[in-house]
Protein backbone atom coordinates (compact mmCIF):
# COMPACT_ATOMS: atom_id res chain seq x y z
CA UNK A 1 0.00 0.00 0.00
CA UNK A 2 1.32 3.47 -0.91
CA UNK A 3 1.61 6.39 1.48
CA UNK A 4 -1.44 8.30 0.23
CA UNK A 5 -3.44 5.09 0.12
CA UNK A 6 -2.75 4.60 3.82
CA UNK A 7 -3.61 8.21 4.61
CA UNK A 8 -6.78 7.93 2.53
CA UNK A 9 -7.89 4.74 4.26
CA UNK A 10 -7.34 6.28 7.67
CA UNK A 11 -9.06 9.60 6.96
CA UNK A 12 -11.97 7.97 5.18
CA UNK A 13 -12.92 6.18 8.41
CA UNK A 14 -14.05 9.52 9.80
CA UNK A 15 -16.45 9.94 6.87
CA UNK A 16 -18.32 6.80 7.86
CA UNK A 17 -19.87 8.70 10.78
CA UNK A 18 -22.08 10.80 8.50
CA UNK A 19 -24.77 9.79 6.03
CA UNK A 20 -24.90 13.15 4.25
CA UNK A 21 -25.11 12.29 0.54
CA UNK A 22 -22.59 14.88 -0.68
CA UNK A 23 -20.07 13.63 1.90
CA UNK A 24 -20.68 10.02 0.88
CA UNK A 25 -20.12 10.91 -2.78
CA UNK A 26 -16.95 12.80 -1.85
CA UNK A 27 -15.69 9.74 0.03
CA UNK A 28 -16.32 7.50 -2.98
CA UNK A 29 -14.54 9.98 -5.24
CA UNK A 30 -11.67 10.09 -2.76
CA UNK A 31 -11.38 6.31 -2.91
CA UNK A 32 -11.03 6.51 -6.70
CA UNK A 33 -8.33 9.19 -6.50
CA UNK A 34 -6.47 7.21 -3.84
CA UNK A 35 -6.38 4.23 -6.18
CA UNK A 36 -5.32 6.48 -9.07
CA UNK A 37 -2.38 7.75 -7.05
CA UNK A 38 -1.36 4.25 -6.06
CA UNK A 39 -1.71 2.31 -9.34
CA UNK A 40 -3.15 4.73 -11.90
CA UNK A 41 0.11 4.81 -13.82
CA UNK A 42 -0.80 1.38 -15.19
CA UNK A 43 -3.26 3.11 -17.53
CA UNK A 44 -2.05 6.73 -17.52
CA UNK A 45 1.48 7.83 -18.41
CA UNK A 46 3.96 7.36 -15.58
CA UNK A 47 5.56 10.37 -13.94
CA UNK A 48 8.98 9.23 -15.15
CA UNK A 49 7.87 8.85 -18.77
CA UNK A 50 6.40 12.36 -19.06
CA UNK A 51 8.50 14.18 -16.46
CA UNK A 52 10.61 16.10 -19.00
CA UNK A 53 7.45 17.54 -20.57
CA UNK A 54 6.10 18.93 -17.33
CA UNK A 55 9.35 19.68 -15.47
CA UNK A 56 9.89 23.24 -16.86
CA UNK A 57 6.48 24.33 -15.58
CA UNK A 58 6.95 22.66 -12.19
CA UNK A 59 10.32 24.37 -11.71
CA UNK A 60 8.77 27.77 -12.34
CA UNK A 61 5.98 27.13 -9.85
CA UNK A 62 8.39 25.97 -7.14
CA UNK A 63 10.77 28.92 -7.59
CA UNK A 64 8.02 31.49 -7.96
CA UNK A 65 7.92 34.04 -5.14
CA UNK A 66 4.65 35.68 -4.11
CA UNK A 67 3.85 39.29 -4.95
CA UNK A 68 5.55 41.19 -2.16
CA UNK A 69 3.79 43.99 -0.36
CA UNK A 70 5.78 47.23 -0.08
CA UNK A 71 6.88 47.68 3.53
CA UNK A 72 8.95 50.56 4.88
CA UNK A 73 12.13 49.21 6.48
CA UNK A 74 13.73 52.56 7.41
CA UNK A 75 12.86 52.16 11.09
CA UNK A 76 14.47 48.74 11.18
CA UNK A 77 17.68 50.08 9.65
CA UNK A 78 17.96 52.57 12.51
CA UNK A 79 18.12 49.80 15.13
CA UNK A 80 21.86 49.48 15.96
CA UNK A 81 21.86 45.69 16.08
CA UNK A 82 23.39 43.41 13.46
CA UNK A 83 20.29 41.18 13.38
CA UNK A 84 18.07 44.18 12.75
CA UNK A 85 20.40 45.37 9.99
CA UNK A 86 20.41 41.93 8.41
CA UNK A 87 16.64 41.62 8.54
CA UNK A 88 16.28 45.13 7.12
CA UNK A 89 18.23 43.99 4.08
CA UNK A 90 15.93 40.97 3.77
CA UNK A 91 12.98 43.34 4.13
CA UNK A 92 14.07 45.19 1.03
CA UNK A 93 13.88 41.86 -0.80
CA UNK A 94 10.44 41.06 0.51
CA UNK A 95 10.78 39.04 3.73
CA UNK A 96 8.95 41.00 6.41
CA UNK A 97 9.60 40.55 10.11
CA UNK A 98 8.11 43.53 11.92
CA UNK A 99 9.78 45.86 14.38
CA UNK A 100 8.06 44.61 17.50
CA UNK A 101 9.83 41.29 17.40
CA UNK A 102 13.16 42.94 16.63
CA UNK A 103 12.83 45.37 19.50
CA UNK A 104 12.28 42.46 21.88
CA UNK A 105 15.19 40.70 20.29
CA UNK A 106 17.39 43.74 20.83
CA UNK A 107 16.41 43.87 24.49
CA UNK A 108 17.57 40.28 25.03
CA UNK A 109 20.86 40.51 23.16
CA UNK A 110 22.95 39.30 26.10
CA UNK A 111 21.16 35.95 26.27
CA UNK A 112 23.49 32.94 25.62
CA UNK A 113 20.67 31.29 23.66
CA UNK A 114 20.24 34.35 21.48
CA UNK A 115 23.96 34.39 20.70
CA UNK A 116 23.52 30.95 19.17
CA UNK A 117 20.44 32.17 17.31
CA UNK A 118 22.52 35.12 16.07
CA UNK A 119 24.95 32.66 14.52
CA UNK A 120 22.09 30.71 12.94
CA UNK A 121 20.51 33.82 11.45
CA UNK A 122 23.78 34.77 9.77
CA UNK A 123 23.28 31.63 7.67
CA UNK A 124 19.50 31.81 7.36
CA UNK A 125 18.81 35.45 6.51
CA UNK A 126 20.93 35.76 3.35
CA UNK A 127 19.20 32.65 1.98
CA UNK A 128 15.78 34.19 2.66
CA UNK A 129 16.46 37.06 0.24
CA UNK A 130 15.28 34.88 -2.65
CA UNK A 131 13.04 32.63 -0.53
CA UNK A 132 15.62 29.85 -0.48
CA UNK A 133 15.93 29.43 -4.26
CA UNK A 134 19.73 29.62 -4.06
CA UNK A 135 20.06 26.75 -1.54
CA UNK A 136 20.30 23.93 -4.09
CA UNK A 137 23.51 22.18 -3.12
CA UNK A 138 23.08 19.04 -1.00
CA UNK A 139 26.09 20.07 1.10
CA UNK A 140 24.42 23.39 1.97
CA UNK A 141 21.13 21.63 2.65
CA UNK A 142 22.95 19.28 5.03
CA UNK A 143 24.56 22.29 6.69
CA UNK A 144 21.06 23.66 7.26
CA UNK A 145 19.97 20.29 8.71
CA UNK A 146 22.94 20.28 11.08
CA UNK A 147 21.98 23.80 12.11
CA UNK A 148 18.42 22.62 12.71
CA UNK A 149 19.69 19.91 15.05
CA UNK A 150 21.62 22.54 17.02
CA UNK A 151 18.55 24.74 17.27
CA UNK A 152 16.40 21.83 18.41
CA UNK A 153 18.88 21.06 21.19
CA UNK A 154 18.75 24.55 22.73
CA UNK A 155 17.24 24.72 26.23
CA UNK A 156 14.74 27.55 26.42
CA UNK A 157 12.48 29.05 29.07
CA UNK A 158 8.83 28.26 28.24
CA UNK A 159 6.51 31.17 27.38
CA UNK A 160 9.48 33.53 27.01
CA UNK A 161 10.26 35.98 24.20
CA UNK A 162 13.36 33.89 23.54
CA UNK A 163 11.10 30.91 22.85
CA UNK A 164 9.24 32.85 20.15
CA UNK A 165 12.46 34.05 18.55
CA UNK A 166 13.89 30.52 18.56
CA UNK A 167 10.66 29.13 17.12
CA UNK A 168 10.73 31.62 14.24
CA UNK A 169 14.39 30.83 13.59
CA UNK A 170 13.69 27.08 13.48
CA UNK A 171 10.75 27.65 11.14
CA UNK A 172 12.79 29.81 8.76
CA UNK A 173 15.56 27.21 8.67
CA UNK A 174 13.07 24.38 8.09
CA UNK A 175 11.66 26.43 5.23
CA UNK A 176 15.11 26.66 3.64
CA UNK A 177 15.73 22.92 4.05
CA UNK A 178 12.44 22.01 2.39
CA UNK A 179 12.67 24.53 -0.43
CA UNK A 180 16.24 23.48 -1.21
CA UNK A 181 15.44 19.76 -1.02
CA UNK A 182 12.46 19.97 -3.37
CA UNK A 183 14.38 22.12 -5.85
CA UNK A 184 17.27 19.67 -5.82
CA UNK A 185 15.06 16.61 -6.27
CA UNK A 186 13.31 18.28 -9.21
CA UNK A 187 16.59 19.40 -10.72
CA UNK A 188 17.98 15.87 -10.52
CA UNK A 189 14.76 14.37 -11.97
CA UNK A 190 14.62 12.23 -8.83
CA UNK A 191 10.85 11.72 -8.89
CA UNK A 192 10.15 8.02 -8.51
CA UNK A 193 6.35 7.75 -8.77
CA UNK A 194 3.09 9.65 -8.69
CA UNK A 195 2.88 9.19 -4.93
CA UNK A 196 6.39 10.62 -4.50
CA UNK A 197 5.48 13.52 -6.81
CA UNK A 198 2.41 14.24 -4.70
CA UNK A 199 4.51 14.22 -1.54
CA UNK A 200 6.79 16.88 -3.03
CA UNK A 201 3.84 18.94 -4.24
CA UNK A 202 2.27 18.84 -0.77
CA UNK A 203 5.56 20.13 0.59
CA UNK A 204 5.69 22.83 -2.06
CA UNK A 205 2.15 23.96 -1.17
CA UNK A 206 3.18 24.37 2.46
CA UNK A 207 6.30 26.45 1.86
CA UNK A 208 4.53 28.62 -0.72
CA UNK A 209 1.82 29.41 1.81
CA UNK A 210 4.54 30.40 4.27
CA UNK A 211 6.16 32.60 1.61
CA UNK A 212 2.86 34.43 1.26
CA UNK A 213 2.72 35.02 5.01
CA UNK A 214 6.26 36.38 5.00
CA UNK A 215 5.53 38.73 2.11
CA UNK A 216 2.36 40.01 3.80
CA UNK A 217 4.12 40.92 7.05
CA UNK A 218 4.93 37.99 9.29
CA UNK A 219 4.99 38.90 12.99
CA UNK A 220 7.01 36.98 15.51
CA UNK A 221 3.98 36.64 17.76
CA UNK A 222 2.02 35.11 14.87
CA UNK A 223 4.22 32.03 14.49
CA UNK A 224 3.29 28.93 16.42
CA UNK A 225 4.23 25.33 17.01
CA UNK A 226 1.63 24.44 14.38
CA UNK A 227 3.83 26.17 11.80
CA UNK A 228 6.84 24.17 12.91
CA UNK A 229 4.77 20.98 12.91
CA UNK A 230 3.67 21.61 9.31
CA UNK A 231 7.30 21.92 8.24
CA UNK A 232 8.28 18.83 10.21
CA UNK A 233 5.59 16.81 8.41
CA UNK A 234 6.62 18.33 5.09
CA UNK A 235 10.19 17.24 5.79
CA UNK A 236 8.91 13.67 6.25
CA UNK A 237 7.03 13.93 2.95
CA UNK A 238 10.21 14.80 1.06
CA UNK A 239 11.48 11.25 1.68
CA UNK A 240 10.40 8.47 -0.68
CA UNK A 241 8.95 6.27 2.07
CA UNK A 242 7.38 8.62 4.64
CA UNK A 243 5.75 7.40 7.82
CA UNK A 244 3.32 9.37 9.97
CA UNK A 245 1.39 8.38 13.06
CA UNK A 246 -2.41 8.49 13.05
CA UNK A 247 -2.31 11.45 15.44
CA UNK A 248 0.06 13.31 13.11
CA UNK A 249 -2.19 12.61 10.11
CA UNK A 250 -5.25 13.93 11.96
CA UNK A 251 -3.45 17.07 13.07
CA UNK A 252 -1.91 17.60 9.61
CA UNK A 253 -5.28 17.19 7.89
CA UNK A 254 -6.89 19.68 10.30
CA UNK A 255 -4.17 22.28 9.73
CA UNK A 256 -4.31 21.82 5.94
CA UNK A 257 -8.08 22.39 6.10
CA UNK A 258 -7.49 25.58 8.07
CA UNK A 259 -4.66 26.77 5.84
CA UNK A 260 -6.05 25.94 2.39
CA UNK A 261 -9.79 25.62 2.95
CA UNK A 262 -9.91 22.00 1.81
CA UNK A 263 -9.03 18.58 3.27
CA UNK A 264 -5.58 17.08 2.81
CA UNK A 265 -6.60 14.53 0.19
CA UNK A 266 -8.44 17.12 -1.90
CA UNK A 267 -5.38 19.39 -1.84
CA UNK A 268 -2.98 16.60 -2.74
CA UNK A 269 -5.04 14.94 -5.44
CA UNK A 270 -5.70 18.27 -7.13
CA UNK A 271 -1.98 18.19 -7.92
CA UNK A 272 -2.26 14.72 -9.47
CA UNK A 273 -5.18 15.81 -11.64
CA UNK A 274 -3.28 18.95 -12.62
CA UNK A 275 -0.23 16.87 -13.56
CA UNK A 276 -2.21 14.53 -15.77
CA UNK A 277 -4.35 17.30 -17.29
CA UNK A 278 -1.26 19.33 -18.10
CA UNK A 279 0.65 16.48 -19.71
CA UNK A 280 -2.45 15.65 -21.75
CA UNK A 281 -2.77 19.23 -22.99
CA UNK A 282 0.95 19.32 -23.81
CA UNK A 283 0.46 16.14 -25.85
CA UNK A 284 -2.62 17.55 -27.59
CA UNK A 285 -0.69 20.68 -28.54
CA UNK A 286 2.21 18.53 -29.80
CA UNK A 287 -0.26 16.45 -31.80
CA UNK A 288 -1.66 19.58 -33.47
CA UNK A 289 1.85 20.87 -34.19
CA UNK A 290 2.87 17.54 -35.72
CA UNK A 291 -0.25 17.47 -37.87
CA UNK A 292 0.46 21.00 -39.08
CA UNK A 293 4.11 20.16 -39.77
CA UNK A 294 3.18 16.95 -41.56
CA UNK A 295 0.61 18.70 -43.75
CA UNK A 296 3.06 21.43 -44.73
CA UNK A 297 5.78 18.94 -45.68
CA UNK A 298 3.33 16.77 -47.64
CA UNK A 299 2.17 19.80 -49.61
CA UNK A 300 5.76 20.55 -50.63
CA UNK A 301 6.42 16.92 -51.58
CA UNK A 302 3.25 16.77 -53.69
CA UNK A 303 4.17 20.01 -55.44
CA UNK A 304 7.69 18.86 -56.26
CA UNK A 305 6.54 15.44 -57.40
CA UNK A 306 3.82 17.02 -59.53
CA UNK A 307 6.46 19.17 -61.18
CA UNK A 308 8.42 16.01 -61.99
CA UNK A 309 5.30 14.42 -63.52
CA UNK A 310 4.95 17.39 -65.83
CA UNK A 311 8.63 17.17 -66.82
CA UNK A 312 9.51 20.33 -64.94
CA UNK A 313 13.15 19.98 -64.00
CA UNK A 314 13.96 20.39 -60.32
CA UNK A 315 17.12 22.22 -59.39
CA UNK A 316 19.72 20.71 -57.06
CA UNK A 317 18.26 22.32 -53.92
CA UNK A 318 14.75 21.15 -54.73
CA UNK A 319 15.95 17.60 -55.28
CA UNK A 320 17.75 17.70 -51.95
CA UNK A 321 14.63 19.06 -50.28
CA UNK A 322 12.43 16.35 -51.81
CA UNK A 323 14.79 13.61 -50.69
CA UNK A 324 15.05 15.06 -47.18
CA UNK A 325 11.29 15.47 -46.76
CA UNK A 326 10.60 11.91 -47.88
CA UNK A 327 12.96 10.72 -45.14
CA UNK A 328 11.38 12.99 -42.48
CA UNK A 329 7.70 12.29 -43.16
CA UNK A 330 7.60 8.62 -42.02
CA UNK A 331 9.17 9.57 -38.68
CA UNK A 332 6.68 12.39 -38.15
CA UNK A 333 3.80 10.10 -39.11
CA UNK A 334 4.99 7.50 -36.62
CA UNK A 335 5.30 10.04 -33.78
CA UNK A 336 1.88 11.45 -34.65
CA UNK A 337 0.24 8.01 -34.66
CA UNK A 338 1.83 7.02 -31.33
CA UNK A 339 0.81 10.30 -29.72
CA UNK A 340 -2.73 10.08 -31.08
CA UNK A 341 -3.07 6.58 -29.65
CA UNK A 342 -1.74 7.69 -26.24
CA UNK A 343 -4.16 10.62 -26.13
CA UNK A 344 -7.09 8.38 -27.04
CA UNK A 345 -6.08 5.88 -24.34
CA UNK A 346 -5.75 8.44 -21.57
CA UNK A 347 -8.01 11.43 -22.10
CA UNK A 348 -11.26 9.91 -20.82
CA UNK A 349 -9.51 8.56 -17.72
CA UNK A 350 -7.98 12.00 -17.09
CA UNK A 351 -11.21 13.93 -17.62
CA UNK A 352 -12.96 11.42 -15.34
CA UNK A 353 -10.29 12.12 -12.72
CA UNK A 354 -11.22 15.81 -12.94
CA UNK A 355 -14.83 14.85 -12.20
CA UNK A 356 -13.81 12.78 -9.19
CA UNK A 357 -11.66 15.66 -7.94
CA UNK A 358 -14.66 17.98 -8.24
CA UNK A 359 -16.75 15.51 -6.26
CA UNK A 360 -14.07 15.28 -3.58
CA UNK A 361 -13.95 19.08 -3.36
CA UNK A 362 -17.79 19.11 -3.37
CA UNK A 363 -17.93 21.69 -6.19
CA UNK A 364 -19.45 19.83 -9.15
CA UNK A 365 -22.02 22.63 -9.26
CA UNK A 366 -19.31 24.94 -10.66
CA UNK A 367 -19.12 22.80 -13.80
CA UNK A 368 -22.82 22.15 -14.48
CA UNK A 369 -25.71 24.56 -14.76
CA UNK A 370 -28.12 23.46 -12.04
CA UNK A 371 -28.16 21.66 -8.71
CA UNK A 372 -30.36 19.01 -10.31
CA UNK A 373 -27.65 18.33 -12.90
CA UNK A 374 -25.10 18.07 -10.11
CA UNK A 375 -27.31 15.62 -8.22
CA UNK A 376 -27.70 13.41 -11.31
CA UNK A 377 -23.91 13.33 -11.75
CA UNK A 378 -23.35 12.56 -8.07
CA UNK A 379 -25.77 9.63 -8.29
CA UNK A 380 -23.71 8.12 -11.13
CA UNK A 381 -20.41 8.32 -9.25
CA UNK A 382 -20.62 5.10 -7.14
CA UNK A 383 -21.12 2.91 -10.23
CA UNK A 384 -18.45 4.78 -12.16
CA UNK A 385 -16.06 4.66 -9.20
CA UNK A 386 -16.27 0.87 -9.07
CA UNK A 387 -15.48 0.65 -12.78
CA UNK A 388 -12.55 3.09 -12.60
CA UNK A 389 -10.98 1.43 -9.56
CA UNK A 390 -11.13 -1.89 -11.41
CA UNK A 391 -9.44 -0.31 -14.43
CA UNK A 392 -6.62 1.17 -12.38
CA UNK A 393 -6.08 -1.83 -10.14
CA UNK A 394 -5.94 -4.25 -13.08
CA UNK A 395 -4.24 -1.95 -15.58
CA UNK A 396 -7.09 -2.23 -18.09
CA UNK A 397 -6.24 -0.22 -21.20
CA UNK A 398 -8.92 1.87 -22.88
CA UNK A 399 -9.24 -0.33 -25.97
CA UNK A 400 -9.76 -3.38 -23.75
CA UNK A 401 -12.90 -1.94 -22.16
CA UNK A 402 -16.31 -2.94 -23.44
CA UNK A 403 -18.23 -0.45 -25.57
CA UNK A 404 -20.68 0.01 -22.68
CA UNK A 405 -17.91 0.74 -20.15
CA UNK A 406 -16.16 3.12 -22.53
CA UNK A 407 -19.45 4.94 -23.04
CA UNK A 408 -20.09 5.20 -19.29
CA UNK A 409 -16.66 6.67 -18.60
CA UNK A 410 -16.66 8.92 -21.68
CA UNK A 411 -20.10 10.41 -20.95
CA UNK A 412 -18.99 11.30 -17.42
CA UNK A 413 -15.55 12.49 -18.57
CA UNK A 414 -16.86 14.82 -21.28
CA UNK A 415 -18.77 16.82 -18.68
CA UNK A 416 -15.44 17.77 -17.09
CA UNK A 417 -13.33 18.16 -20.23
CA UNK A 418 -13.36 21.97 -20.21
CA UNK A 419 -12.65 22.08 -16.46
CA UNK A 420 -9.70 19.73 -16.95
CA UNK A 421 -8.31 21.91 -19.74
CA UNK A 422 -8.72 25.02 -17.59
CA UNK A 423 -6.87 23.32 -14.71
CA UNK A 424 -4.03 22.44 -17.07
CA UNK A 425 -3.93 26.01 -18.35
CA UNK A 426 -3.31 27.30 -14.84
CA UNK A 427 0.00 25.42 -14.78
CA UNK A 428 1.07 25.57 -18.42
CA UNK A 429 0.51 29.31 -18.80
CA UNK A 430 2.56 30.10 -15.69
CA UNK A 431 5.69 30.00 -17.85
CA UNK A 432 4.43 32.94 -19.88
CA UNK A 433 3.82 35.15 -16.85
CA UNK A 434 6.73 34.08 -14.64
Amino acid sequence: MGFWSGVGDFLSNAWEKTKESVVTVAKVAGDVLVKMAEVGEKVVSTVKSVWKKIKPFIEIVIKKAPIVLKVVSVALKRIPHPWAQAIAVVLDKGSVIIQKGLAALFGLENSPVLKKIDKALKFILPQMKDFGNSLKNWAEIQKARDLQNELESLAITPQSQEEKILLLTKILNRFLILKGSVLKLVDEDNIESMEHYLQLKATEKIFHKFQERISQGLKIEDVSNDDLFMFEVADVLVSQNPELSEDAIIRFDSLVQEMFGMPLLALVFSEMVTFWSSTLEIDVKRQKDLNKELSAKEVIVKRLEKNKEFDIDLDVEELKQLKSLKKQIPGIEKEYDILTKEIMHQQSYIYAAEGMQRALEKNIIEVVETENDASVIEESIPELAELLIGCFRNGIQWEDLSIADQSLIRDFANIFKAASQARAGNLITVQAVA
